[in-house]
């Protein structure tokens, strides 16, 4: 898989929690994030490892971040799931994110949750959004 692929959706992630203020105080929603890690790793095949959260993305929203990224030659797909604080701030970005997302990707949003997907091998993303969606 190209390096730009990988390169530009995390690029797209990170603009959009940089992008993405929220003055309204609110708690977490949604299920735990180790299902929903898990859900998303058996659904696409593949293991997901925590990345570091910026302090900015943080304060912004963003409670978990977790990706293929050292196996996506391996795995043939990209998988980034991010967890954040509420359903509100995940359609926040989701809207900034749209536009951006390279083609061929899918952008994946359900409650706190969104998933930036793209595959060059088998297309697992209708089982990621099933996964996704049942939780």
């Amino acid at each position: 898989m190209p390096r730009t692929i990988l390169a530009a959706l995390a690029a797209t992630a990170a603009l959009a929690f940089a992008a993405c203020g929220s003055d309204e105080p609110s708690g977490p929603s949604g299920p735990s994030t180790a299902s929903l890690k898990a859900s998303v790793e058996q659904a696409a095949h593949v293991k997901l490892v925590a990345s570091p959260i910026p302090a900015e993305a943080r304060a912004q929203g963003l409670t978990a971040s977790f990706s293929n990224e050292a196996d996506v030659a391996k795995d043939e797909q990209v998988v980034f799931l991010f967890v954040v604080k509420d359903d509100k701030t995940a359609g926040k970005v989701s809207e900034q994110v749209r536009g951006m997302v390279p083609g061929g990707s899918k952008l994946i949003v359900d409650d706190n949750v969104i998933v930036l997907y793209a595959s060059t091998g088998k297309d697992r993303a209708g089982a990621v959004e099933q996964a996704v969606k049942a939780l």
